[in-house]
């Protein structure tokens, strides 16, 4: 199955693509690493997942290129 480009992923499947805890994700969120989408009355985190692989690519070029 391909995924449209623009969905938008829950803050648990970013913080699982990462390996890291959904607080790091808060944080970088807040930190502007991440933008988020507010969605609903309760403003819940979304985020793009074009956004989320383009940093994913960013980070291995980085440490291929680092070795």
């Amino acid at each position: 199955m391909i995924e449209a480009p623009d969905r938008l992923l829950g803050i648990r499947e970013v913080a699982e693509l990462f390996g890291v805890d959904i607080s790091t994700v808060r944080r970088w969120e807040r930190a502007g690493h991440l933008r988020a989408v507010r969605v609903g009355e309760r403003g819940h985190r979304r985020f793009r997942r074009q956004e989320i692989q383009r940093l994913i690519d960013s980070l291995g070029e980085s440490s291929s290129s680092a070795s």
